[in-house]
């Protein structure tokens, strides 16, 4: 986001970009060279920047960034960076990005936030497996949404009442 100000940055698209322009080659490059450049790159890379699917195509890429912090807490720059994140999967070109972050300086609340943030992920994801699974297995909408309902409320009642 904008407000927060990145200091430094590794990210795979703009270093590839460069690490192209350097060989006097065009950015984005055709697609049927691709898989070669990104070979190469990936030999004259120190940085581990992506990750292959077993047939050997790009399954994803990683982009480091650090920022001033500023007056925010670590809850805030979470908070900021998820909400920039999911206006991002709305977008036509959206992604399937995720948030990971290291911080030394997180006191007990900050972390305690974090982890609910993460379990509340999770477990929505768990109830989506679970009506999804159910609707396969019994083929069955309402079934679907009868586990879904219910996995719902045994999660909220566990996040109630802890």
């Amino acid at each position: 986001p904008p407000e927060f100000e990145i200091i430094s940055r590794r990210c795979f698209a703009l270093d590839f970009q460069q690490w192209l322009e350097s060989r006097g080659e065009r950015f984005p490059v055709p697609l049927t060279d691709f898989p070669d450049r990104l070979d190469m790159f990936a030999v004259d890379s120190k940085e581990k920047y992506f990750w292959r699917s077993p047939s050997g195509d790009l399954a994803g890429t990683v982009a480091r960034l650090r920022v001033l912090r500023n007056d925010l807490t670590t809850s805030e720059l979470v908070t900021g960076w998820q909400r920039y994140l999911r206006l991002r999967r709305i977008a036509p070109w959206s992604s399937r990005a995720w948030l990971a972050f290291e911080d030394s300086s997180l006191s007990e609340a900050e972390e305690r936030h974090i982890l609910e943030v993460a379990t509340g992920h999770v477990a929505a994801i768990f109830v989506a497996m679970l009506a999804a699974w159910t609707c396969v297995f019994t083929c069955s909408l309402r079934m679907a949404l009868a586990a879904a309902c219910s996995g719902g409320f045994c999660l909220l009642a566990f996040f109630l009442c802890r």
